[in-house]
C-alpha cells in the first residue's frame, strides 16, 4: 500500500487521548449499608455491566473515528505505483509568494499567474511524478506527494512577507532532491526574479541542466 502523505501517520498517536479518557473516567462506586440488599445488589450489577459494555462501544468509536480521519488525509493507495528507475520522477517546485508578487500584470495578480504556471508543470509531467512544493514560509513542512497534493498545497498557499534568496533555494533544491531515489529530477523556479532574487542564480546552479527558470511577467 502506498501513502500519499505519509507523515499524516504520526496522528494516529492521537488514540491515546479516547484511551486515557476512558481511564481516567472509571468511577469507583461509593458503599452505602442497606438492611437488605439483595434486589438492589442485582439491578445495579446488571446496569453496572449495561454501561461497561456502552462505555466500551463508545470508545470503539471514538477510536475508529481517529483512525479513519487520520488515513483520510494520509490517501492511502491500493494501487501499486511505478517505481522502477526508468519510470520515476521527483520534481521540485519553488513558488515565490513574497509580497513583490501582490503587484498586478494587466487584470490578474503576478502572484495568481505563478501558482498557475505551477499548476501547468505538474499537468505536464505523467501520472507517478513525485512533487515536493517549496515556499519562503520558514514553517511549512517540505514533503513529497502525487500530483493532486500538490496542486492542493499551491491553492493553500498564501503570500509571505519574507523572501528567500537564490543560493537559499538551491541548497533547498539539493537537500530535498538527494533524498529521493527517483532517476530523473527537476527544479522549477517560478518568480518574477526581483528584490531578494535580482542578483541571478548562484554559480552552481548557472549549469544545472535540470533546474528551469520560470519567470513571471512584470
Amino acid at each position: 500500500m502506498n501513502w500519499a502523505n505519509p507523515w499524516f501517520l504520526f496522528g494516529l498517536a492521537a488514540v491515546a487521548v479516547p484511551l486515557a479518557v476512558h481511564l481516567f473516567n472509571l468511577r469507583r462506586y461509593r458503599r452505602v449499608v442497606f438492611s437488605n440488599v439483595r434486589l438492589l445488589q442485582s439491578i445495579v450489577t446488571q446496569k453496572a455491566r449495561q454501561k461497561n459494555i456502552l462505555h466500551k462501544i463508545v470508545l470503539a468509536f471514538r477510536l475508529l473515528a481517529i483512525v479513519l480521519l487520520v488515513l483520510a488525509f494520509a490517501q492511502p493507495s491500493l494501487l501499486k505505483e511505478k517505481t522502477t528507475n526508468s519510470q520515476t520522477e521527483a520534481v521540485c517546485i519553488y513558488l515565490d509568494n513574497s509580497f513583490s508578487m501582490s503587484e498586478r500584470h494587466h487584470s490578474t495578480s503576478m502572484f495568481e499567474l505563478a501558482r498557475q504556471a505551477a499548476r501547468d508543470i505538474i499537468r505536464n509531467h505523467p501520472p507517478g511524478t513525485r512533487f515536493c512544493l517549496i515556499t519562503n514560509d520558514p514553517f511549512r513542512p517540505l514533503f513529497f506527494g502525487n500530483g493532486e497534493s500538490c496542486k492542493r498545497w499551491i491553492d493553500e498557499t498564501t503570500l509571505f512577507p519574507g523572501a528567500m534568496n537564490l543560493n537559499q533555494i538551491h541548497k533547498r533544491f539539493q537537500q530535498l532532491l538527494s533524498q529521493q531515489p527517483a532517476a530523473s529530477k527537476r527544479a522549477y523556479l517560478i518568480s518574477d526574479f526581483r528584490r531578494n532574487l535580482a542578483q541571478g542564480p548562484p554559480p552552481s546552479a548557472q549549469n544545472e541542466a535540470n533546474t528551469h527558470w520560470v519567470q513571471i511577467p512584470v
